[in-house]
């Protein structure tokens, strides 16, 4: 008996890979940079260019089917606009899954990297999970405001908390799509005692992605990383551990994933590394023709067939 129930958890395990395996494989370049283009045609800082880019990533989501919602507030004394797309769950619809990309960018930036890189990889994840059965809910959300302290997902963690919301996991896609591969073009990150954990750590050439979790995420971290080994084995991947909310290492906190670790969500940064990386950042040349596109696909990928596996697990959020 014990033989047959090995058996049947194999196949059903091997069915699932599959299924990973061919929304995986489903990925679009052609998309991403599209979307990418589209975005950071102009700057999204002044009201008016943030709306224009609401209004095309709440017209590409509502041509994949979804239902999307605006929401919007002051927030510190700022307009903020969240858009929201969710994907109901259809076993345990109660465990929320979050995937985030800021929208915004800084006065002076085209931000095809900072953060249309990051949309783009969203849009696509939503486009791939439309019509599948996961069996927890996944919430996509651009947030507005990140470049002006977080606004938009303080706001939009903060509201998941007073409704006693069951956050099984939430990741900030936080710049993906920038490489650089000559020696010393990288920002080598190494350990700092008591503070941060890096692994493999010094890397001075930059051509992989970042993961960053806090010590509250860890098993998320695993899955995030066991599941890019798998499903995409080429990208090169480089994890940073930090203790408790980022306090002890502040560059850690610098995106949407921080608004979560302050509310004791298990949350991540996805990331390029931004200006430890890129020489454009935050800059007018910040622009679509400098970016790596396979590289921010594989990125996607790996960030697509994670969200499948955590959404039909319990991820438990700490160590």
């Amino acid at each position: 008996m014990l033989g047959l129930i090995a058996f049947c958890i194999n196949q059903i395990a091997h069915a699932q890979d599959q299924k990973i395996i061919e929304l995986v494989n489903q990925v679009r370049i052609k998309h991403i940079i599209k979307n990418i283009k589209t975005l950071a045609k102009s700057e999204r800082f002044t009201d008016e260019h943030k709306i224009q880019a609401m209004n095309v990533i709440k017209s590409q989501l509502e041509n994949y089917g979804y239902t999307v919602k605006v929401v919007e507030k002051i927030v510190q004394g700022k307009i903020n606009r969240n858009i929201i797309a969710e994907l109901k769950g259809k076993i345990t619809p109660n465990r929320i899954f979050i995937v985030g990309a800021h929208y915004d960018s800084v006065a002076g930036s085209l931000g095809a990297d900072d953060n249309a890189s990051a949309v783009a990889g969203m849009l696509e994840i939503a486009r791939l999970l439309k019509d599948s059965n996961l069996a927890a809910t996944v919430h996509f959300v651009a947030f507005d405001n990140e470049e002006n302290g977080l606004l938009g997902s303080k706001s939009y963690a903060q509201t998941l908390k007073a409704q006693g919301a069951n956050i099984i996991g939430m990741i900030s896609l936080e710049m993906i799509a920038y490489t650089c591969r000559t020696s010393g073009c990288q920002a080598a990150f190494v350990d700092v005692p008591n503070c941060l954990d890096v692994e493999p750590g010094n890397e001075k050439v930059g051509d992989y992605i970042g993961f960053v979790a806090n010590t509250g995420s860890v098993n998320m971290l695993g899955e995030f990383k066991n599941a890019a080994k798998q499903f995409v084995p080429s990208l090169k991947i480089v994890t940073a551990i930090v203790t408790e909310n980022g306090a002890c290492f502040a560059n850690t906190r610098r995106s949407d994933h921080a608004s979560f670790w302050d509310l004791g969500f298990p949350a991540m940064m996805i990331t390029d590394t931004a200006n430890f990386r890129n020489p454009n950042y935050h800059k007018k040349t910040d622009a679509a023709e400098t970016l790596d596109f396979e590289f921010a696909t594989k990125v996607v990928q790996a960030v697509l067939s994670t969200v499948i596996f955590i959404s039909n697990h319990s991820v438990s959020t700490t160590p």
